[in-house]
């Protein structure tokens, strides 16, 4: 009953009240007789607030085995609160405490939970704690977390990166443990397969789409363009664990998408597809894009005045030579640079279109390996009905091997990284 009066005050009369020194002395003396936490928690922020911290310190030494109590006098004393921590070094809840105080202790006069703005001379000795205490606790991903905002504090992005990558981890680690997902991020090639992947995903594993709800972004201009929002959950200055959830996106390995990336998740997927035959799949797409009279589309992919009143030949030769097969290029070498990246901390898995067409039970085989989660979690999708006039319009691997001249497969081999035919078990006909 008392917590419910409590709650139902609003904030501006219990600022007030918390300013009345004797309803404060008035409730301190009842505590001997109306002895129950939630008073003593009101009344440990209020003599904080009328600076009685001695008086503050009395009701938190009674609940030592409480880490509460602790909690709310590192804002009062952080001195006296280490006192109290330091009896508890082995209980990783008073150990995360001691953090907080001394980041507190840095932070001088009116610290709070939001601030960097470390005062220098307090600085290197907050981030020699918080190391340590990383190194005594090495699975704590809030700590990690924690000392990854220190790190910010000083303008050590490196650093900071690191350990918000460091503690996504144990995230997934964690979560895992628990029958959860953590987040699922897909970076699909154009026509490779990501939509029905992303869908099979989400109805095989019982997932949500988090794209546009939790994280933002903007796809379109392939491959230049398509920008992954920093995430307002990273940014907030309390705590927020990595979400539940699938996002899909057509994401290239721009320096932007890369870093904030690292932020988001410690694996992702990239959907990758025969460039040849993923050129074919977006000549004819181009023209589907046309039939739903899909503006955006039609505006974000390039085409010369006339194009679509040109003969199919000569379509085939200027996508070649201007966009479709040179965006597709461009896109997964930037990805496959990204993965031999030694400062791209986020382990990728390449999921080959080939494998999807041919054996699909192994495709998602690889996805779940790759994410740990258990096969008997997960509920295989029924083979796509492939239609004309519809985003699934053929799913072959080799229609180029026939719609090609000899002329423009050899130059298209050309075009290609010699590495890639091997990598990705692409055939390559003889020119």
């Amino acid at each position: 009953m008392f917590e419910f009066v409590v709650n139902s005050i609003p904030r501006t009369v219990k600022n007030a009240l918390a300013k009345n020194r004797r309803l404060v002395f008035a409730l301190y003396a009842m505590r001997s007789l109306l002895k129950f936490n939630l008073l003593d928690r009101v009344l440990v922020r209020l003599l904080g607030r009328i600076d009685e911290p001695e008086k503050a310190l009395s009701i938190v030494k009674e609940h030592q085995s409480e880490v509460e109590y602790c909690q709310l006098m590192i804002n009062i004393e952080p001195e006296k609160a280490k006192s109290i921590i330091i009896e508890h070094r082995r209980d990783i809840r008073y150990c995360r405490l001691l953090e907080r105080a001394e980041r507190y202790k840095a932070l001088g006069e009116k610290a709070n939970e939001r601030r960097l703005d470390f005062e220098a001379d307090k600085y290197n000795h907050l981030i020699k704690v918080s190391e340590e205490l990383v190194d005594k606790f090495p699975e704590d991903y809030l700590l990690h977390d924690r000392l990854a905002r220190n790190y910010l504090g000083g303008g050590y992005q490196k650093k900071a990166i690191y350990h918000f990558f460091e503690s996504l981890k144990l995230q997934r680690k964690r979560k895992l443990l628990e029958g959860k997902t953590g987040i699922i991020f897909i970076a699909g090639m154009h026509r490779s397969g990501n939509g029905y992947t992303k869908r099979a995903l989400l109805n095989g594993l019982g997932m949500k789409d988090i794209k546009g709800s939790i994280i933002r972004y903007y796809d379109g201009y392939y491959p230049n363009f398509g920008i992954i929002d920093f995430p307002d959950y990273v940014s907030h200055w309390a705590f927020s664990p990595m979400p539940d959830g699938i996002i899909s996106s057509h994401a290239g390995a721009l320096e932007a998408n890369l870093k904030n990336l690292a932020l988001i998740t410690d694996k992702l997927i990239v959907t990758v597809r025969d460039p040849r035959q993923a050129f074919i799949s977006k000549v004819h797409y181009a023209e589907y894009l046309r039939y739903t009279g899909n503006v955006s589309g039609l505006m974000e992919n390039q085409y010369p005045d006339g194009y679509f009143q040109w003969p199919f030949e000569k379509k085939i030769d200027w996508q070649i030579d201007n966009y479709f097969f040179p965006a597709d290029l461009k896109w997964l070498q930037g990805w496959l640079e990204a993965d031999a990246d030694p400062e791209f901390l986020c382990n990728i898995h390449f999921s080959l279109y080939e494998i999807l067409a041919k054996n699909p039970k192994r495709y998602f085989q690889e996805i779940l390996l790759f994410y740990g989660l258990p096969e008997d979690r997960f509920t295989y999708p029924k083979k796509p009905e492939f239609k004309p006039k519809t985003p699934l319009r053929k799913g072959s691997t080799d229609e180029w091997m026939e719609v090609l001249s000899r002329k423009q497969i050899q130059k298209m081999n050309k075009a290609m990284p010699e590495e890639w035919f091997e990598k990705f078990k692409w055939v390559k006909l003889p020119g």
